[in-house]
């Protein structure tokens, strides 16, 4: 039976695409919204300078690693529409567009029109180098290929052409290989020559050539539409053949490590030892169509397509998406299964499986409708899933499920944030508290019966059988026994809210990430590492062991951390490829069998080999700096200078707002550097430069002398940096600071001032006696009004004593006053009989949803709008209210009667209900939930008294799990 071809390349299409579906390159990707002057990318090239230009379908694009520069028809372009652009190494850079050719000039702000000589095919700069006094000097020379009249040669000097030769060919495409000229004709002859166009030879025969790449010296790619060839020592071989009509090349590179690339309309396939790979939109490419590729000097592969342009830096990062086009794109926790050689990865919606590079998603319902913050297996292989707002899953392998839930008083609360399986025990952690599962039996902690907060973050095995809980707002807990003790004594603020724990055994030492940085505690002392050590100035979110190395996880990336440096030695971050750089949790990093290290981030899961220890592929620390501009305010006139070759400058005396710019050109990860700078002879300290796409120093004026400007750039990943001065002002003195002038200064200015010495001493005594007498009042006055700032100072401490007892949000009373007040009026109420007082809770309802979704601080306007409404119901001045704890309220209500108190309760719930809070633009409809209890003053304990406000929390939290926007009492 035969085969269509054409249905065997559509059937191989589709199965790259399957094969590869969930998977990205792991680019950095550029569009017009980043500042790229168009959207179509045909053609890209290096200048002299390290700068990579794009030439695209509207424009010229110049970019450095963090700004684009663009020209257009106003920068001088006779055509936006660029077909290609050549770069001389004297730093001309010539446009080839629909309408002509263009050159600009080293630092130069526009393009200069090349005289028309006709359509041309194709251009290439040869540079002539000519050795002058032990230094190169280049002088270029552009080749043209003219339709129908052979090859012309450009002179940038004397803005003349010249015809060069082989009209008979009609070339189409020109390149130079050494000191040979290589052309293809229209019927894709492919012909060389010796420099000065003579013994010209016939190479071979191919399609018809419409590119010709130089790879090295003696080696060129030959691009046709439907071929892609290698042309060494004068033979011709075949690379790669398009797959079917359909199929059209645009262009092709070898980069270093022996990959064939290939820009097509199919996509970018990637060759290597026979064996093909397609990389469509599919897989992170910014557009279906790809017209271009280069690779720099650096190393890093730049591809061109008709949506933008993107970059590869590493092929070692491999990116996963979900699969069955699900909506989910951020990836939560990790799991690997070893007994079935499978990650399992929780998500925002599920959990997906990887196997040999392919995804699919866990069947189940009930796990689809959930976050899943942690993965564990017990013994007897049951999986465990912890989700947020589900509880916790136990599913079994043949996937019958089980469900613990805080309804059935198995956990604290639904939002469960971490598991940790020891034996036959469970831990869990939660938003609501933690929860014990043992023998059989669950046992649940939180606020109400000896956990000191209710938010437990993550859970860390310790010594001696105890357990680690990371906390957000009491630091690190110590459960032991039903019992919890903090890990230090003391926590400092810069450990309060702890996001992820790794405890080394080994060496006791516990390690801790917070938003103030990464937290060492051994012995009962901490040590904290910050972007003194090289984090990145971002809060952070995980760690995890790698060898003697810990990952960590933080909202701009990943960090390898060196404990033996104390310095952070690797920085990853979206400019190397991975899907985003904020991780989403604790559990969000993880590795597999194969020495691979897996990162989970808000964007996508990223897959690293060798456990991201391995090198980054960097050449020598060496970002270029380029002095830009000068400017100036001198006499009300504006000064400019730009294109600084001898980066020297005379800048007067007396020149106002002095403006220096100047490019970085880096294009790898801009957190591994750091740039200061410093003036000499006017900065004593380096200067740090924060913002790289704008660098900009800037002088209000400038001391006479000669001061050179110095730039440092550090690489914060090694001990490495450079020092270079890129520019030296000069300042003449004025004439009045010259030696003669300031002798003549010095002795005018001795006579001047002992005649002003004599007229003051005159004057002094003759006010001396009028100032005694002024002073003698001045003193009694300060007396009285010391008097009366004494007065003063005593009603303000009075104040300072009301407000200690004052919660500074809501100006309610406070906890610690409120159960003082209690424990005064529970004296007072012994001597009566029948002294009831009760007790309102209030809680209000989805206050973390307020959080959340509008920030701090529109959920501290609605506490005070709660606590408003709350004393406005209050009918007695006895009545006391009091913020309880975050979005708690507490009253008691002093010789009342239970029927008042829900009555009351009831009021300030359904004006809470129909009351529209207005924050700026902002309106919030809002509701609480409440209990109250009731207790005779008069006979209560000091142990009866805290049950009984514990009585009215159950029954608010009765209020909650009955659907809350109610009262129990």
């Amino acid at each position: 039976m035969k085969i269509d071809k054409k249905f065997l390349i559509i059937f191989v299409f589709i199965l790259f695409s399957l094969y590869s579906k969930s998977q990205l390159l792991p680019l950095k990707k550029y569009f017009t919204e980043n500042g790229l002057v168009s959207s179509q990318v045909w053609s890209i090239i290096e200048d002299k300078h390290g700068y990579i230009w794009f030439g695209c379908s509207s424009g010229i694009s110049k970019f450095n690693g963090f700004k684009f520069t663009n020209f257009r028809l106003q920068e001088g372009l006779p055509s936006e529409s660029i077909n290609k652009l050549e770069a001389s190494k004297s730093g001309i850079i010539v446009a080839s567009t629909v309408k002509g050719l263009a050159y600009i000039t080293d630092w130069g702000k526009e393009f200069k029109e090349i005289p028309n000589i006709g359509e041309c095919s194709d251009i290439v700069i040869f540079d002539s180098i000519k050795e002058k006094n032990k230094f190169l000097k280049f002088k270029p020379f552009l080749f043209a290929c003219v339709k129908n009249k052979g090859i012309y040669r450009f002179d940038f000097e004397k803005k003349t052409w010249s015809y060069f030769g082989f009209k008979k060919y009609n070339p189409t495409a020109i390149q130079f290989l050494g000191t040979k000229i290589v052309f293809a004709s229209q019927k894709g002859y492919i012909f060389q020559s010796e420099i000065n166009g003579t013994n010209i030879k016939l190479i071979g025969h191919t399609k018809t050539i419409t590119k010709i790449k130089r790879i090295k010296k003696d080696k060129a790619l030959l691009i046709s539409e439907k071929a892609i060839y290698l042309l060494s020592n004068n033979k011709i071989n075949t690379l790669a053949k398009a797959e079917s009509n359909e199929e059209i090349f645009f262009d092709a590179l070898i980069d270093f490590k022996n990959n064939l690339w290939i820009a097509s309309n199919f996509g970018l396939r990637k060759t290597k030892e026979e064996k093909n790979i397609l990389y469509t939109s599919k897989n992170g490419i910014p557009g279906i169509r790809v017209l271009s590729a280069f690779e720099s000097k650096e190393g890093i592969l730049w591809f061109g397509t008709n949506h933008g342009v993107c970059k590869l830096i590493s092929e070692d990062i491999l990116v996963f998406r979900n699969p069955e086009k699900r909506s989910s794109s951020s990836y939560i926790s990790f799991y690997y299964d070893s007994d079935k050689k499978t990650m399992m990865i929780g998500n925002t919606s599920g959990v997906v499986l990887v196997k040999n590079n392919k995804t699919k998603i866990l069947k189940s319902k009930y796990l689809l409708k959930f976050p899943v913050w942690a993965i564990n297996k017990d013994k007897k292989n049951n999986y465990y899933f912890a989700t947020e707002g589900g509880g916790i899953v136990k599913r079994s392998l043949s996937g019958k499920e089980w469900y613990f839930k805080a309804e059935k008083k198995y956990l604290p609360g639904n939002n469960v944030t971490d598991i940790l399986i020891k034996g036959e025990t469970i831990y869990a952690s939660c938003k609501e508290g933690f929860a014990v599962f043992k023998n059989n039996k669950w046992k649940v902690y939180n606020i109400t019966n000896g956990l000191p907060v209710s938010y437990v973050r993550c859970l860390e095995n310790y010594s001696k059988g105890r357990i680690l809980l990371g906390t957000l707002g009491n630091g690190i807990l110590i459960y032991e026994k039903e019992q919890f003790f903090p890990l230090l004594k003391e926590t400092p603020k810069e450990i309060k809210s702890v996001y992820a724990i790794y405890y080394d055994s080994k060496k006791d030492i516990v390690w801790a990430a917070t938003n103030y940085g990464l937290a060492k505690v051994k012995n009962g002392k901490y040590t904290l590492y910050n972007t003194k050590n090289g984090f990145l100035p971002f809060g952070l979110s995980a760690v995890y062991p790698v060898k003697e190395y810990l990952w960590i996880g933080s909202d701009g990336g990943a960090l390898l951390f060196d404990p033996k440096k104390e310095k952070v030695i690797k920085i990853l971050t979206k400019d190397d490829g991975l899907p985003g750089n904020e991780f989403t949790t604790h559990n969000a990093i993880a590795k597999d069998d194969k020495n691979h290290i897996w990162f989970g981030f808000f964007g996508g899961a990223a897959r690293l080999d060798n456990l991201g220890l391995n090198e980054q592929k960097v050449k020598e620390f060496n970002p270029k700096i380029l002095l830009t501009s000068i400017k100036y305010y001198y006499k009300d006139k504006i000064f400019t200078k730009t294109a600084l070759h001898d980066a020297k400058i005379i800048i007067p005396y007396g020149a106002k707002e002095i403006f220096i710019t100047f490019d970085i050109i880096w294009f790898r990860n801009e957190y591994s550097l750091s740039m200061d700078y410093k003036l000499k002879g006017i900065n004593t300290n380096w200067n740090k430069i924060k913002d790289y796409k704008d660098l900009k120093i800037y002088f209000t004026s400038i001391s006479p002398g000669k001061h050179p400007l110095f730039i440092r750039i550090s690489s914060i990943l090694s001990s490495k940096q450079f020092i270079k001065k890129i520019l030296e002002i000069d300042t003449p003195i004025p004439w009045w600071q010259k030696p003669f002038y300031q002798a003549l200064i010095s002795i005018f200015s001795v006579f001047f001032i002992i005649t002003l010495v004599q007229i003051f001493s005159y004057y002094k005594t003759k006010k001396l006696e009028e100032e005694k007498r002024i002073l003698n009042k001045l003193v009694e006055k300060r007396t009285a009004e010391l008097a009366s700032l004494n007065k003063e100072l005593e009603e303000k401490n009075n104040i300072l004593k009301e407000l200690a007892n004052h919660d500074y949000l809501t100006g309610l009373y406070n906890r610690r006053f409120f159960m003082s007040e209690l424990n005064v009026l529970k004296n007072i109420a012994s001597r009566e009989k029948n002294f009831i007082t009760c007790f309102l809770i209030f809680d209000i309802d989805n206050f973390k949803k307020i959080n959340d979704t509008y920030g701090h601080i529109v959920g501290d306007e609605v506490l005070r709008a709660i606590a408003t409404i709350i004393q406005k119901n209050l009918r007695r001045k006895s009545d006391i209210a009091a913020r309880y704890g975050g979005e708690e309220f507490i009253v008691a209500l002093l010789k009342s009667n239970k029927k008042s108190a829900m009555e009351i309760a009831e009021n300030i719930r359904q004006e809470v209900e129909t009351t529209k809070i207005q924050i700026d633009e902002l309106t919030l409809s809002l509701t609480i939930s409440g209990g109250v209890h009731c207790i005779d003053l008069s006979k209560a304990t000091n142990k009866e008294l805290n049950q009984a406000i514990e009585e009215a929390d159950k029954k608010l939290y009765l209020a909650k799990n009955r659907g809350k926007n109610r009262i129990e009492g």
